[in-house]
Formats: structure tokens, C-alpha cells, sequence
């Protein structure tokens, strides 16, 4: 039978056949995406869709380093009963993922977990163990979840995720320009970064694999007001915030748990769970711990392996550690992307630090953590030891001393040597005279050192350089530097170019002008810097130009109570406190340091070295 169309029906007709090409064709192109069921890319467009691009409530899960172990069906079925709207991995999915065993382990993810990843959009990260076992493991990985790339990024509502490789890229300059570009485009959203290597760490690693100290990529973070960074790597949960950053180990999804090895990098608030350390075990401990941000420990008899919930609510964002098991909940808190100097601890904790401050320590637990800085090495015998004041010899004699660092001074040559020397003249401590910023070196090579009694010794005024390296590996170097600012470069480059950053510990008075230099230098390229303060507002000020490893307080007789509270707030971050010990006539010193010892001091400055040392050990303490 012929049928005959009008020409208002070919063109309906045509209309039709085209509408329903370009649906097959829509529906192919959903398809290619969506093809690999693994992708998240077409679940969260279609979450996009039913709860709007602007949406400011959200929920989704961590977790990370399964590596094919029987626990993670658990810690699913418990993730499922959640009911997120999507999760991000800490990685480490598989033990192996190159190569045939890549193959293999990829199958017994997709065994244990496909039911899940394709039920939830589930972003993946790159691990240690993805990329172990050949040279093709980034491949695999690449293939199993139909990524592009390692390192990417997405937003969602109000927040904005950044998935980071597992390589690090503190020094990779092209990857660090990436990680800023994507910051800068966060426009007020919350960011939240994931990936497999922490950057702060209280269990099993390695400090060259975790490093504990901020880097060029932390700072990023504290610039943009990264919200959380998540990550994996070592079998732990841990919470801590330094400056702006909240950074949470979510690494319990079903490998081995590891071992408390850094417990003592936490710092007060700080929230973990993880493996006693063997020989606590040996004596009868509970093999597992749980201890929470006011320090108590909850004993755990066995593995729990858990997963991480967050919250977003409009600005509030809520983080729960739930038991895969039991559901329980082992940490809850709000966190926030705002710098706090008091830390993340409600006034109960306070008042606790407060009280803590403010009594005597016991002795044990403080043994052999006070430093010792010996003023210019310790010179109160030196004619009978042979070695005055910042002298060579000095050096050897601070080292069998048992000095942990030996103060010093730096000055300039007029012809741009930098020598180690406390006066701006020689006239005092040799026997020649001028000012040290109008003399050549080798004119200061002419005249020798002398003690304090006044005879002349045959050590010469010696070069920083020289005088570090002579000490290196045995003892830290704090120098006060003196001369202008205008010629730090000059003395970095030359500490630099003689690979002695780690031997030093630069030392200045507080100006915030000094502290904005300093905070312009890669920091992995200095010594470590130390700025001495005095009041409240000073610390307050550098902690917003630059975040400080550690600080100098300095008073002869009495700590006022600016000083007192600088203390508890350093202490309270994790930063490490110098303080000159008290003067005073000798029937009183003692009196005078036990006082100091009520407070988080760490390096102790002093001008009697060999009689402070004698008074910790009488304590106990060394």
C-alpha cells in the first residue's frame, strides 16, 4: 500500500525523525559518559539537577585505604545506611594496582564495592598502593573509574572539592600554580581538598614521607581558608587544625590499623584513634585506643574501622567518625576555615589548659624534652677551659657540655663577610679595637679572642659559615642577627649555599616588617626563624603575616601575664617556646627556675649554662 504525504506532513514527518535523532543522540552521548558505571561525573550532574546548582545543604562520606580487605564490605554497608549524596576516597582502593595483580585487585573492587559506586557518585583519589606494582598503575586506575586525570577538581552548591595526586608537589611549581588557580576560583565557596598523603601525622609514618610542618602547599591552604583537607596513607583517624586548616586522616576502611608511633606531634584539642605501640601491649595494655579533644582515652579491644560524615548546612559544617560495626560515634564537632589562636577548644577545655598552665608539672614526664641554650656556648670558665666566648674551641666544649643549641651573635664586615660576634666592636672581646662594620676580614684575622679575665687566647674571630659547619650534626646554632635587614638575603644565600639551614635558628626582635620578609622565603629553603615577643598583640600580629615554628619570650625575673597567655596560646598550636631563664643572685635561681617550669617552655636561654643542666638533673629532668 502507497501512502501519500502533503508537504505539511514530510515536514512533521522530518521534525519528528529529527527530534527523535537528537534524543538517541542525547541519550548516547549520557551514555559515554556515564558508560563506565565507576565515573561519578553523571550521578552528580544528575544530583546537580534535582537539587539545584546553588543548593547549601549537603551530606557526603570519607574514607580511604581498604586495600581489598574483607572490612570494607562493613564499612559499605554502613556508608549505604548513611544515605550520603556522594563520597570522596582517600585512595588506596587496592593493595596493588599495576600490572596483572592491578588487574586482579581492580576485579576485587569491583566485587566488594561495585554495588555501591554505582548507587553513589564516589570520587576517587590517587594512592601509594594505586600506583605499586609497575608502570601502569596510574592506567588502571585511570580506566576503572573513567577519570581523566589524578588531579582535578568540582563544585557542588556552596563547596568546592580539589582531589590532589599522591606525589608530592610542595617544590613542583607547574601543579602548585593549578592548586592556586583553583583555590583563587573558589569565589567564597567552601573548599575542601582530598588526597592520599597527610601533611600532619601522629601514627606509623615516616617524618620524610609526612613532614608535620607547614609547607609552600599548607600555606596555600591558610591563604585561600581551605575548610578541611582529608587524606589517607597512614591506617589512623586524626583531627587536628593548624592556622585556618582543618586536617582529618580518614584511613579506616579496612587495612590493618597502625601503631601511635607520633603521638606526641599532637597537639591539645587534637582528636585520634589507633594501635597502641608494642611494647605498651607487651606489658598489658588494650591493643587500641580512642582519645578525644580534652585527652581522655577510651581503651578499644579490637580493629574498628569507620568512616567520616560531613554536614553542610549554609555556613555550619558538621563532622561525625562513625563506627562501621556499631555505629557508634567517636568524634563530633562544627568546623570552621577561621584562624583561632586558642585553637578549636570550648571553655571547658580552656579552663583545663588553665589549670594545667598553672601547676607544677611532674618531673618524668618531662624528662630530656628541655633544650638548652647556652649564652655565646657557655663561657662561665673559660680561661679554665681554653675557649672563650664564641670561639671555635667553644664550640667542642658546649658539645661534651651536653648543650642541645649555642647561642650566638652575627655581624658584617666591611667588606660583606658576616663573622660571628655579640658587640658591634671587637674592643671587649679581643685585643684589638673597632667596629666590626668598618673593618675587612682580614683585618679582623690580626687579632685573637679573649677570655673574660682579660688574657689573650690564640682563637681568632671566626666566620659564621666555618663556625656552624664546625658544630653540624652535633648541636643547633641560635644567632641573633644584627646587622640590617637589607643584608638577610646575603646571610641566607650563604647559609644556603653551604647546606646549613637545618643547623641554624635565626633569631630577631619582633617588627612586623621583618616577619613580612621572612614571610616571602620559601620556608624549606631557611634556617628556622624565631621572633622574640613581649606583648599579646605582637603574637596576635605575627601569626597574620607569618606562622612561626617557634618563638623567643624574654623577662629576667617574672613572666607578666601577656606572657603567660602567649604561652598557653603557642602551646595550644603546637609551636615550640624559648625563654631566658630568670637572673637572679645565686641563693635564688633555683627558686626562680622551678618557677618556669610551671609553664610549655621547651629551649631554655641561659647564661649559666653548666649550673642550669646541674639544676635539671637534680629535678629529674635530664
Amino acid at each position: 500500500m502507497n501512502i501519500k504525504y502533503t508537504p505539511i506532513q514530510v515536514v512533521i514527518v522530518l521534525f519528528i525523525a529529527v527530534l527523535i535523532t537528537s534524543c538517541k543522540s542525547k541519550q548516547i552521548t549520557d551514555v559515554t559518559v556515564s558508560s563506565n558505571p565507576y565515573n561519578p561525573v553523571a550521578k552528580m550532574d544528575l544530583l546537580k539537577q534535582k537539587n539545584g546548582k546553588n543548593t547549601t545543604k549537603m551530606h557526603f562520606l570519607v574514607f580511604g585505604d581498604s586495600k581489598g580487605r574483607s572490612p570494607f564490605k562493613d564499612v559499605l554497608k554502613r556508608a549505604d545506611l548513611l544515605q550520603p549524596e556522594f563520597c570522596l576516597t582517600t585512595a588506596d582502593l587496592v593493595n596493588k594496582g599495576a600490572g596483572e595483580q592491578g588487574k586482579i585487585d581492580y576485579a576485587q573492587l569491583d566485587k566488594d564495592g561495585g554495588w555501591f559506586m554505582k548507587k553513589y557518585p564516589m570520587w576517587p583519589t590517587v594512592g601509594n598502593h594505586e600506583e605499586a606494582g609497575g608502570n601502569d598503575g596510574l592506567d588502571n586506575y585511570i580506566n576503572f573509574f573513567g577519570m581523566k586525570k589524578a588531579m582535578y577538581s568540582f563544585e557542588y552548591g556552596n563547596a568546592k572539592f580539589i582531589a590532589l595526586p599522591w606525589p608530592k608537589i610542595k617544590d613542583d611549581q607547574p601543579k602548585l600554580d593549578w592548586l592556586e588557580s583553583e583555590l583563587k576560583s573558589a569565589n567564597g565557596k567552601h573548599i575542601f581538598i582530598f588526597k592520599h598523603r597527610p601533611h600532619y601525622d601522629v601514627g606509623s609514618k615516616k617524618y620524610e614521607d609526612v613532614e608535620g610542618v607547614p609547607t609552600s602547599v599548607t600555606k596555600l591552604y591558610d591563604k585561600y581558608k581551605v575548610t578541611a583537607v582529608f587524606s589517607g596513607h597512614d591506617h589512623i583517624y586524626y583531627r587536628t587544625k593548624r592556622n585556618y586548616t582543618n586536617y582529618i586522616i580518614s584511613a579506616g576502611a579496612g587495612a590493618p590499623i597502625y601503631a601511635l608511633k607520633r603521638e606526641k606531634d599532637a597537639i591539645k584539642g587534637d582528636v585520634y584513634y589507633g594501635k597502641r605501640l608494642y611494647k605498651e601491649v607487651k606489658d598489658g595494655a588494650v591493643p587500641y585506643k580512642s582519645v578525644d579533644a580534652k585527652g581522655k582515652v577510651t581503651d578499644i579491644a579490637e580493629e574498628m574501622y569507620y568512616v567520616l560524615s560531613v554536614m553542610i548546612d549554609g555556613d555550619r559544617i558538621s563532622i561525625e567518625m562513625i563506627d562501621a560495626l556499631t555505629g557508634k560515634v567517636w568524634d563530633k564537632a562544627v568546623i570552621t576555615n577561621e584562624f583561632n589562636a586558642e585553637s578549636t577548644l570550648d571553655t571547658t577545655e580552656v579552663e583545663d589548659m588553665e589549670e594545667e598552665i598553672t601547676t607544677t608539672p611532674t618531673a618524668n614526664p618531662r624528662k630530656n624534652t628541655i633544650l638548652i641554650a647556652a649564652h655565646r656556648g657557655g663561657y662561665e670558665k673559660d680561661f679554665e677551659d681554653k675557649a672563650p666566648e664564641n670561639s671555635m674551641a667553644n664550640i667542642q666544649n658546649a658539645i661534651n657540655q651536653g648543650f642541645e643549641l649555642y647561642e650566638s651573635d652575627v655581624q658584617r664586615t666591611k667588606d660583606g663577610k658576616f663573622v660571628i660576634m655579640h658587640d658591634k666592636t671587637i674592643d671587649r672581646t679581643t685585643n684589638g679595637t673597632g667596629e666590626v662594620s668598618a673593618m675587612t676580614y682580614d683585618e679582623l684575622k690580626k687579632v685573637n679572642l679573649k677570655y673574660s679575665n682579660g688574657e689573650v687566647s690564640t682563637e681568632k674571630i671566626p666566620l659564621l659559615v666555618d663556625f656552624v659547619a664546625a658544630g653540624k650534626g652535633k648541636v643547633l646554632f641560635k644567632i641573633d642577627f644584627k646587622p640590617s635587614i637589607d643584608y638577610l638575603d646575603d646571610l641566607l644565600e650563604e647559609i644556603k649555599t653551604a647546606n646549613l639551614q637545618g643547623d641554624v635558628i635565626l633569631r630577631f626582635k619582633y617588627k612586623r616588617a621583618t616577619a613580612a620578609k621572612v614571610a616571602k622565603y620559601d620556608v624549606n629553603e631557611i634556617p628556622t626563624i624565631l621572633f622574640r615577643l613581649k606583648k599579646l598583640a605582637a603574637y596576635k600580629e605575627l601569626l597574620s603575616v607569618y606562622y612561626p615554628k617557634m618563638i623567643s619570650i624574654w623577662e629576667k625575673k617574672e613572666f607578666s601575664a601577656e606572657h603567660k597567655k602567649i604561652m598557653e596560646l603557642a602551646s595550644n598550636a603546637n609551636i615550640t617556646i624559648e625563654a631566658h631563664t630568670f637572673r637572679g643572685k645565686k641563693s635564688v635561681r633555683e627558686d626562680l627556675w622551678t618557677e618556669q617550669l610551671k609553664y610549655p617552655i621547651t629551649i631554655f636561654h641561659t647564661k649559666y649554662p653548666k649550673e642550669f643542666s646541674k639544676f635539671l638533673k637534680n629535678k629529674n629532668l635530664r
